[in-house]
């Protein structure tokens, strides 16, 4: 039992170790984070674009500085049209059909300062498989989210699950006001708009240093959660496993130490064995009857006696076949130990006697002795026997 105990804190710090350095890989990789900035190093090609109200008839201008670690552009917002804007856009280049698959990520943040006190809108810009037509970049579905901006750096969060879809671009494309749906597996591009809620006919500028996206892979989350639990289960069922055979082992060795030398003399009723034969035969099982190795062949082979040739010499020295006398043997053994209300239970008892099936010890014991071995046990201990 002692070597049970040590693989029993062997394989629970296994266990425990597994669980520990396989958690914190699975959760490194469950977080997802990736950066647009600096674009040399971008998760996702892209390239930088400006758009103003100049193609509506209006006279906003925008101007960009050209730099790969930062986004820092200037603009004038005029009032000259109905709508005038200014758009500095992000356009995504990841494939032929330029979209990028951004399902996985929950937020977005940047760190953003204006010039001047200013109302901004992220953008994204999504494919509708309703209108959108890869000529036309006001086709692709528009899904927004304001947020204001000031002269000090500040990070802005944005929810990439909760944006809103604008009723004017709802009602260009004529679709439902209740329409609120866009795909983030199919992004074209982001961008930042600036409106008559900001500065008119002044200069304006916006630096941009950072844009993070964060989400979570639950395909690591799952992995975790199966081969943790099915690692946990193969280590307990195989201490179990353990558990069982050192039991066993116990009460094997329990069973060695308090054999009878000549078990077979508890059998008042049997005619004693005047063949030298089957003295011999009597003998080595009278040894090992409690065995669970125990059975025709075995004895045939340790003896080397013909099976049939052993088997009539039981029948006729004292009318029972090997396996009648085995069992007779095991069950007189066990109705004396239990007799003498010695510390054992059932199992442990069927277990020393060979038996691998508590089940058919129970059974057997009933037909000889006309009880359970759970009742048996209960009366000696109630009224002990005086052997």
């Amino acid at each position: 039992m002692v070597i049970f105990f040590k693989q029993l804190v062997v394989t629970f710090a296994s266990l425990i170790l597994f669980s520990g350095l396989w958690g914190g890989y699975c959760f490194y990789r469950y977080n997802i984070k990736s950066g647009l900035l600096p674009s040399e190093s971008s998760s996702f090609p892209w390239v930088f674009l400006g758009l103003t109200d100049t193609l509506n008839g209006g006279s906003s201008a925008i101007s960009m500085k050209d730099s790969s670690q930062y986004i820092d552009y200037s603009y004038v917002l005029t009032d000259d049209v109905k709508y005038p804007f200014v758009t500095a856009m992000i356009v995504f280049s990841d494939s032929g059909e330029n979209y990028i698959n951004l399902s996985r990520y929950t937020s977005l943040t940047i760190r953003i300062k204006c010039s001047t006190e200013n109302i901004l809108a992220f953008n994204l810009h999504s494919y509708d498989a309703k209108v959108t037509e890869k000529s036309n970049l006001d086709s692709y579905r528009i899904s927004e989210f304001w947020f204001s901006c000031s002269p000090e750096w500040q990070d802005v969060a944005i929810d990439l699950h909760h944006l809103h879809v604008p009723a004017w671009w709802l009602d260009l494309f004529n679709q439902k006001n209740s329409d609120q749906a866009y795909q983030l597996e199919k992004v074209h591009a982001i961008s930042f708009a600036a409106s008559r809620q900001g500065p008119i006919d002044t200069l304006a500028q916006v630096s941009i240093n950072k844009i993070g996206l964060e989400g979570v892979d639950q395909r690591f989350l799952w992995l975790y959660l199966v081969t943790t639990v099915l690692f946990w289960l193969l280590g307990i069922g195989w201490l179990v496993k353990r558990y069982t055979v050192a039991l066993i082992q116990i009460v094997e060795n329990k069973a060695v130490i308090n054999r009878p030398i000549v078990a077979h003399e508890h059998l008042s009723n049997e005619p004693r064995a005047v063949n030298t034969q089957v003295g011999q035969i009597l003998d080595f099982m009278a040894v090992e009857y409690c065995n669970s190795d125990m059975s025709l062949e075995f004895v045939t082979t340790q003896l080397g006696i013909n099976r049939n040739t052993l088997n009539k010499l039981l029948k006729s020295e004292l009318g029972l076949t090997f396996n009648a006398y085995l069992n007779k043997l095991r069950l007189v053994e066990a109705a004396r130990i239990l007799s003498k209300n010695e510390e054992t239970s059932v199992s442990e008892l069927a277990y020393s006697l060979g038996y691998n099936n508590v089940t058919y010890f129970n059974r057997l014991f009933k037909q000889l002795h006309g009880c359970t071995p759970k009742q048996m046990k209960t009366t000696a201990e109630a009224e002990p026997i005086q052997q």
